[in-house]
């Protein structure tokens, strides 16, 4: 997997990639390196994860971050990613929370997030690039290209 933030630049200002080169990142769990889209990827085991650095997100307010998925079960909530500090600000994206593709962001808790839902079904050991991108207050996840959901009050 590769994760890729840009701040609508011509070049990514922020790019992990994932392939066990990357010094940036931590990663917890069993994690394997195989071949992926783009060179390797990361293969997470159950409660694996990656940890990118702190504040990465902190300066940005228009974005896209995407990424190539191949999950082999899609769990309810699962996140693709999860970032923020603590239950109060935080920004994820889960392939499915039961029925749709959720992407939520808040800086005032649960009840006060903005979220993009897309009628996504992922299948099991399928490649599946995914993007969410938000400009002013539109947000949109595009799932291979496609647009698949959008708030335009963010």
């Amino acid at each position: 997997m590769s994760i890729v933030c840009t701040a609508h630049a011509a070049e990514p200002t922020k790019h992990y990639t994932l392939d066990s080169t990357e010094t940036a990142v931590t990663e917890s769990g069993t994690v394997e390196h195989k071949s992926g889209i783009i060179d390797n990827a990361a293969y997470f085991s159950d409660n694996a994860y990656a940890s990118l650095p702190s504040g990465i997100m902190s300066d940005m307010t228009d974005f896209t971050i995407s990424a190539w998925v191949k999950p082999n079960n899609v769990s309810t909530w699962a996140r693709v990613f999860d970032f923020g500090t603590g239950t109060s600000k935080y920004m994820f994206l889960t392939l499915t929370n039961g029925s749709n593709t959720v992407f939520a962001i808040t800086n005032n808790g649960a009840g006060s997030e903005q979220k993009i839902t897309a009628p996504v079904t992922f299948e099991n050991g399928v490649w599946t690039h995914i993007a969410v991108t938000k400009s002013g207050n539109t947000g949109i996840i595009y799932v291979n290209g496609i647009e698949s959901g959008r708030n335009e009050s963010m």
